[in-house]
């Protein structure tokens, strides 16, 4: 909503009619307000010292972790190795190699 919408002088409100003008103006006000502004700012020069994205999606480990045991279980089965365990290292590491 405040790209699509407020950062580009847009009413949400036609688009959605679900949402009531009275809030719209509230989230408008929010979103320009100095706190907000400085906050943003502030959080987005933190984002940009990020050198570990996130790579796993939605999910996060709850889901990716039960299909890497299942990987594994599906190499053992077939005969071949797999000494690797689903430890808070290993998952890192297969976490950051992930979209290389």
């Amino acid at each position: 909503m405040n790209t699509k919408f407020m950062k580009k002088g847009l009413d949400a409100t036609n688009k959605y009619p679900k949402i009531i003008v009275a809030k719209w103006k509230t989230f408008v006000e929010q979103k320009t307000s100095e706190e907000f502004l400085s906050k943003s700012q502030a959080n987005s020069e933190l984002a940009k010292k990020n050198i570990y994205h996130h790579r796993l999606g939605t999910g996060g480990y709850k889901h990716v972790i039960p299909k890497w045991q299942a990987d594994k279980a599906a190499m053992k089965a077939a005969g071949l190795p797999s000494s690797a365990k689903t430890t808070r290292k290993y998952v890192w590491f297969v976490v950051a190699r992930s979209n290389d």
